[in-house]
């Protein structure tokens, strides 16, 4: 049987990029994969500057920004209420980041997980896991084009997202808060989109609109809307629907987005906090499988990245790997997500 120093599920953002540190560091990590290609998802367009500064401490910047990821300066909020808008800058709170740091999510998980075999990570694509036996020992075992394979490591990393195959067996509980309201996400394309500004702005009924532009004309649209309202972008006519209810009347340049065309999948999610104490004997989860943060305050990447570098340094720092020696990591995580829940219920 194989055995690696950790066995990573799930090559995202958060599991990628933590195989990159790691296998950087001279450890010999695997990264399972279900996928064999990355579509286009509504997930992940902006990294606020606190994850991009993260992202440059522990070296994953350059890879970020070699797959189109892009510097936007500032946030302009449209109140209904009020005459003009409100900019706020992004560029001045950090040395290392100038700007939120736009991406398109497909597009950086392909150049982590290219980064992550670069570094030495051995990188297995179409790779469905099918068990886990947590402990000292721990295995994980999976099923792909060439049969069942089973491999022992010394940490298994869950970074496979909401829907963790890790998470469950290995006694890791997710505590759900409850929905706050929904969000329907589109990718739009259209010449006319600015690249230097991300766009939020209220309307009178009470949705909330949030544009992230990904450069190249594109930009992820979102809208934000009452639980009640979950079906309303389901059905015929979705996109057009969408498209029309974008066009904002606080924001004077809607038409840049409302007048464009669907260039994605369009998707509804609900808006919702969720933790976990993200630690087992021989079990580490990170990222959307260890707790998550409410989509309307996007702070999802940064979160990755911070797991990333809460992890990594634990490990890398210590030869204790048995929960009680990761504690570090999870402590950390929890204020992280503490914050973020706070300002969630606060937005």
């Amino acid at each position: 049987m194989e055995r690696f120093d950790a066995i990573v599920a799930g090559g995202g953002i958060a599991g990628s990029g933590l195989a990159t540190v790691l296998a950087r560091n001279g450890l010999d990590v695997l990264v399972l994969e279900k996928t064999t290609e990355y579509t286009d998802i509504n997930r992940g367009e902006a990294m606020w500057p606190w994850g991009a500064v993260i992202a440059h401490r522990i070296g994953l910047l350059p890879t970020l920004r070699g797959a189109g990821a892009h510097w936007v300066p500032r946030v302009r909020y449209w109140d209904p209420g009020l005459d003009g808008p409100e900019d706020n800058d992004l560029a001045g709170l950090h040395d290392e980041a100038e700007g939120s740091l736009n991406m398109a999510h497909h597009l950086a998980r392909q150049a982590l997980i290219d980064e992550a075999a670069r570094a030495g990570a051995t990188v297995l694509r179409g790779a469905t896991v099918t068990g886990l036996s947590t402990g000292s020992e721990p295995t994980i075992s999976w099923t792909d084009d060439k049969g069942d394979h089973t491999a022992a490591t010394r940490l298994v990393v869950g970074a496979d997202g909401r829907n963790s195959v890790v998470r469950r067996p290995a006694g890791i509980e997710l505590h759900k808060y409850p929905t706050s309201h929904y969000a329907t996400g589109l990718r739009v394309f259209s010449e006319g989109i600015p690249t230097d500004v991300n766009t939020v702005s209220g309307h009178p009924d009470g949705r909330l609109l949030i544009t992230f532009p990904q450069g190249d004309g594109h930009s992820r649209v979102y809208l934000c809307f009452p639980t009640d309202q979950k079906h309303t972008y389901a059905g015929g006519g979705a996109v057009d629907r969408f498209l029309s209810d974008s066009a904002f009347p606080a924001v004077p340049d809607n038409e840049a987005w409302s007048g464009g065309r669907a260039a994605g999948p369009m998707s509804t999610y609900p808006c919702a906090d969720a933790d976990s104490h993200p630690l087992a004997p021989g079990v580490a989860v990170i990222g959307d499988a260890g707790g998550y943060n409410n989509y309307q305050i996007g702070q999802g990447l940064s979160l990755a990245m911070g797991d990333i570098e809460g992890l990594s340094n634990v490990l890398l720092g210590t030869d204790d790997w048995s929960p009680q020696g990761l504690l570090p990591f999870a402590e950390g995580r929890a204020e992280a997500l503490g914050r973020v829940r706070a300002l969630a219920r606060l937005n």
